[in-house]
């Protein structure tokens, strides 16, 4: 993993928090606890905008038309493959 050194500005209590999480050895460092956070905030941001994303094209009825004709055709090939076995 390539890292960067950064300098940033945080709450006093959530840098405390994260002190007495590395004194209980939950996290091994400051720096972990940020970066765990900083990974899960950017999942649940990714998770958000794929839901718009997805809530958008089910607006779009070809959209709809292209996925289920899609999924019928993989559930053909999964068939005939599992007939095959």
């Amino acid at each position: 993993m390539i890292t960067v050194k950064s300098t940033i500005n945080i709450n006093k209590y959530y840098k405390e928090q994260l002190e007495e999480l590395v004194r209980l050895n939950l996290v091994s460092s400051i720096t972990e606890g940020v970066n765990l956070a900083i990974e899960k905030f950017i999942k649940d941001k990714k998770k958000e905008i794929y839901a718009k994303q997805m809530e958008e094209a089910g607006k779009d009825c070809d959209f709809l038309s292209r996925t289920l004709s899609a999924q019928n055709d993989f559930e053909k090939i999964e068939n005939e493959v599992l007939n095959e076995w």
